[in-house]
């Protein structure tokens, strides 16, 4: 599955993160635009997926190379600041939560001082978006 991958459409196109910083995104009179799914469930996925596989090697021992991309991914969420996200995929915001939660739980601070602030400043921004998301299943 390529992470780094959204599709677009006309009326709303994909904002390639790699070239523009998202901080960096705004519209015509220069104020920053909200953040929709389109931008946030794909940085969200990749995140989930970073710590997963972050947490396996910690636990594995020898190199993290996962956990080097994670940070690049942390600081991308970091760099919305507190913008306004559109429509938030809950499902999206929940996994990622529990993913960094799961690392940060088994991350000692000694050891990625970095990564280790970085998860704590994500997870806040994440819980915050979560008081307000819906999570019920439909019936």
């Amino acid at each position: 599955m390529d992470l780094d991958r959204a599709a677009a459409s006309a009326d709303s196109p994909v904002v390639d993160t790699r070239e523009r910083p998202l901080r960096e995104v705004a519209d015509e009179s220069g104020e920053l635009r909200p953040l929709g799914t389109v931008v946030t469930t794909p940085v969200l996925r990749r995140c989930t997926a970073l710590a997963t596989r972050a947490r396996v090697e910690m636990l594995s021992g020898g190199r993290h190379p996962a956990a080097k991309d994670l940070l690049g991914v942390l600081e991308e969420i970091r760099g919305w600041g507190e913008r306004e996200l559109l429509t938030p995929d809950p499902t999206m915001l929940a996994l990622s939560a529990a993913s960094l939660q799961d690392l940060a739980e088994r991350l000692p601070d000694s050891e990625d001082p970095a990564l280790a602030s970085a998860v704590g400043t994500v997870l806040g921004r994440l819980h915050r978006e979560l008081e307000g998301a819906s999570l019920a299943a439909p019936l």
